[in-house]
């Protein structure tokens, strides 16, 4: 869609339950990026299921020139349906896409 940029893009949570590893960054620059698309999927993890944290298997905890990051790898087979839709219902009150 011409004009239409990569923040306006509704929230995939596919990019969450379909992951093989996720990367949270805890402290650092990028807790600052003036980026609503990267915002937004900020503000969904912060209300995700706790059920979904607890399914996560750290694998990494890394203190870098752009902060700090820990990486978990998803087990994807444990994630049950009633956490994918509460998220999607979490996602649907942050959503702020226009119909075009």
């Amino acid at each position: 869609m011409p004009g239409r940029r990569i923040y306006d893009r509704a929230i995939d949570v596919e990019n969450i339950f379909g992951a093989k590893y996720l990367v949270d960054e805890l402290a650092g620059e990028g807790l600052k990026w003036n980026d609503k698309e990267n915002q937004r999927y900020r503000r969904l993890l912060a209300q995700i299921p706790p059920a979904f944290w607890s399914l996560l298997v750290e694998i990494s905890d890394v203190d870098g020139r752009f902060g700090h990051f820990k990486a978990y790898y998803v087990p994807r087979e444990q994630i049950t349906r009633d956490m994918v839709m509460k998220t999607i219902e979490v996602g649907r009150s942050l959503e702020t896409v226009q119909p075009s």
